[in-house]
């Protein structure tokens, strides 16, 4: 089974991305065990505790090269083949296990390596041949109980982090299970981020704040917010030349041609 895409975020307007979401949807909706038939074509089946899944508050999800689903939950990271769940959880007696069981954000790299953002307990990345997890000390950072909001990799093979503690940290690879690691928005609550089709990364913080910054842009320390909402920023996705900002507030859209800004609130009658 081939690949379907690196990061899970990627999902509108492709049909086989489009899937992989209705998945995660009916993890998260926490429905009973049951197949339901969409359609002549399209059967799906759901997920619970009671097929082998650990956990079902399901935070992020992505499918790497060899056709496995990896699934992030607040115990533990799940793989799933397809047949069955393989768990991955921290122990306090061996340090080449995940570093804590509160998994937030994933990313499967141009190496097939899986990342992994974990809630107060940093970032790790797991490498499928030795079946290893590495744990990354960040450079910049005096805390070991880092908060991962986002991670991507731009069109260089270099990785990109937030955090909701120490800012964007940047690590580039130079040579096996080594990098060189720079600091951005020091100390700053950084809560999504997003690498877009044309090699931007796009930026949201605690207080609304959106960055829109060049990864290669040596100036880069002297980036303005492109625009701010009114609640922290959850998500960030770009497509047509829109923006989708998903917030506390709701759906923000920005028109980046007319650069204008519209909100969808939620609805807090839950009708």
């Amino acid at each position: 089974m081939k690949i379907i895409e690196k990061k899970f975020v990627n999902i509108i307007g492709h049909g086989l991305q489009l899937v992989l979401f209705l998945i995660l949807l009916l993890f998260t909706l926490n429905f009973y065990c049951q197949d339901t038939v969409v359609d002549d074509n399209l059967r799906i089946k759901y997920f619970t505790l009671d097929e082998g899944l650990s956990q079902v508050s399901i935070n992020d999800l992505l499918m790497d090269e060899s056709g496995f689903v990896w699934i992030a939950t607040e115990d533990g990271l799940n793989r799933f083949d397809g047949k069955k769940f393989k768990y991955f959880r921290h122990s306090e007696t061996d340090s080449m296990t995940i570093s804590g069981n509160s998994i937030n954000k994933l990313l499967v790299d141009k190496t097939d390596k899986i990342w992994i953002g974990t809630v107060g307990n940093g970032l790790n990345y797991y490498d499928k041949d030795s079946e290893i997890f590495h744990r990354i000390k960040f450079k910049y950072s005096q805390n070991d109980n880092e908060i991962i909001s986002g991670i991507v990799e731009d069109e260089s093979g270099t990785i990109w982090l937030t955090s909701q503690i120490s800012g964007l940290h940047q690590l580039k690879p130079f040579k096996q299970n080594k990098f060189t690691q720079k600091n951005y928005f020091p100390n700053q609550s950084l809560t999504a981020l997003y690498y877009s089709s044309d090699n931007k990364l796009w930026i949201g913080d605690l207080v609304g704040r959106v960055y829109k910054k060049d990864p290669f842009d040596t100036q880069f320390l002297q980036t303005k917010p492109l625009l701010n909402v009114e609640s922290q920023v959850r998500a960030l996705y770009l497509i047509d030349q829109k923006l989708f900002i998903g917030s506390n507030n709701g759906l923000y859209i920005y028109d980046l041609k007319n650069e204008k800004l519209q909100l969808y609130e939620l609805d807090k009658k839950g009708d």
